[in-house]
């Protein structure tokens, strides 16, 4: 599978084991969120008890023995704690290959209680490169911390601006939250927080159920829970309305640790009448739909491009 957001100039890493090479990209992965984390932090962490642990460092104990006794294709069935680590990482590495991983992203996931929210943060940014935007940061010290929105961005292809923000539902005992209800899906709030941020342009806003076992064909309560919440701000909140809301549920994290979670799901709402209009509304949607499509992909051998090429030039006939 190409992938269109490599940079211009190569981008080097080493090995936080010098003495082990890497045979496959989840080797890679393993570690480059190693080094990214820091060694000393991660070693700290596992110093802990199990239970005391941040989720990166249980996602590494539950984790790597499952993607170590896979066979040479161990993608077929990785447990849960290995595709939360091995997504974790790819999304980083998305952003630092685009020169675009500050400081303040690797602080905040090392934090345990804010984990939650900077994780599902770091995959709206991820997305948000691999559709074919450049993101702008907001201001972490410009004072309006919590009044801003996540950050300002521009579709490379259309060159149309928007403003995102990411929330995502707090349940206790996950992803390091200390509280919340996991049957309880209550949304309306996270949707108003989000309309509360100062904008003054076409709005963005991505929404995680953050649920365990939600199914298109089987969970459909639960989906028109999530669309009647949805049209709760569009009748309280008619003057103000963002341009698209895109709800997930990635629950990779509730994998059992010998089995693959469930399905992700993902689905966007469009209101009618938005605050502000957006040019090229269908070339944005499109691109962000896609991305969100091909999240599950990770790449299975270092040269996969060219090798994908080199199978598509034997196949063709002259």
């Amino acid at each position: 599978m190409g992938v269109e957001w490599w940079p211009s100039e190569p981008v080097f890493f080493t090995s936080d084991d010098p003495k082990q090479d890497w045979e496959k990209p989840s080797d890679f992965l393993v570690s480059y969120l190693k080094s990214k984390l820091g060694l000393e932090w991660l070693s700290d962490q596992f110093n802990k008890d199990y239970r005391s642990r941040h989720e990166v460092a249980k996602w590494y104990t539950k984790g790597i023995p499952n993607i170590e006794e896979g066979s040479s294709d161990i993608w077929q069935k990785p447990n849960g704690k290995a595709l939360a680590l091995l997504h974790l990482a790819y999304d980083l590495f998305v952003l630092e290959h685009e020169g675009n991983l500050p400081d303040f992203i690797l602080e905040r996931l090392r934090n345990g209680p804010n984990f939650n929210g900077a994780r599902y943060e770091l995959f709206v940014f991820a997305t948000l490169i691999r559709a074919g935007f450049d993101i702008e940061y907001s201001d972490e010290k410009s004072g309006l911390n919590g009044r801003v929105p996540e950050c300002k961005i521009t579709h490379r292809k259309t060159k149309q601006q928007l403003y995102v923000e990411a929330k995502t539902r707090n349940i206790k005992n996950v992803l390091g939250s200390t509280q919340g209800k996991s049957k309880k899906i209550r949304l309306y709030g996270k949707l108003k927080d989000a309309l509360d941020k100062d904008v003054d342009g076409p709005y963005l806003i991505f929404v995680d159920v953050n649920h365990p076992n939600i199914k298109a064909k089987r969970g459909k309560d639960d989906l028109e829970k999530i669309r009647s919440e949805y049209k709760k701000l569009e009748k309280i909140h008619a003057n103000s309305l963002p341009n698209i809301v895109c709800f997930t549920n990635i629950p990779f994290h509730y994998g059992a640790d010998d089995s693959s979670p469930e399905q992700s799901l993902f689905g966007f709402m469009l209101p009618r009448y938005p605050k502000y209009k957006l040019n090229d509304i269908d070339s944005i949607f499109e691109a962000i739909n896609s991305s969100i499509g091909k999240y599950h992909f990770l790449p299975k051998e270092f040269n996969e491009a060219d090798t994908h090429a080199n199978t598509m030039l034997d196949n063709t006939k002259i």
